[in-house]
């Protein structure tokens, strides 16, 4: 998917590509949609343990935040298909894939924000915003960011997200979140 830029690969191109059956696949993983759930999780839980790890360490709510928004970046970048494919498991079987995204995923990630948040609000360097807003703040940004190479091709010229522009991106989105949420003097 990465190689491809696309969340549209085969089972058989998968098979092929891992030198195995298909049929072995299927059987292991149920089916293509199984499959993707797993390296979801492969790729997914790791990163959101390190942000639960990061978010535990002694720094600042601040430096926190900015850390989770720079974790959040740095899995779009080196799995752009993350929320695409995300999308495709709930919205093809949402009764089977959205309970697990949501509670595997999604409620992790949230929770870790909520208690960032909460630290920050507790101490004062942080103006009270609903935990809402805030998550689907910065995963609206990280998703528009990703998902929207086609816009910056056509309005910017710019073909491809590399490292500099990642770590541009990080700086500006980790900075515009931590300044939004300082209280008002």
């Amino acid at each position: 998917m990465v190689e491809r830029g696309s969340i549209d690969v085969s089972l058989a191109d998968i098979a092929r590509r891992a030198d195995l059956n298909s049929a072995l696949i299927s059987y292991y993983f149920g089916n293509k949609a199984g499959l993707m759930m797993e390296l979801l999780r492969s790729v997914l839980g790791g990163d959101i343990s390190k942000l639960d790890a990061f978010s535990q360490r002694q720094l600042s709510p601040e430096e926190k935040l900015s850390g989770f928004v720079r974790g959040m970046i740095d899995s779009y970048f080196t799995y752009p298909f993350i929320n695409p494919l995300t999308h495709q498991l709930v919205t093809e079987e949402p009764e089977t894939y959205g309970p697990l995204i949501a509670e595997e995923f999604s409620k992790r990630a949230a929770t870790i924000l909520r208690n960032i948040l909460a630290e920050g609000q507790a101490s004062g360097v942080f103006a009270k915003v609903d935990p809402l807003h805030l998550y689907f703040h910065i995963v609206g940004a990280c998703d528009q960011f990703f998902h929207g190479r086609y816009q910056m091709q056509h309005i910017f010229g710019i073909g491809a997200i590399d490292e500099p522009m990642k770590q541009g991106y990080s700086n500006y989105l980790a900075n515009a979140v931590v300044k939004s949420l300082r209280p008002a003097t």
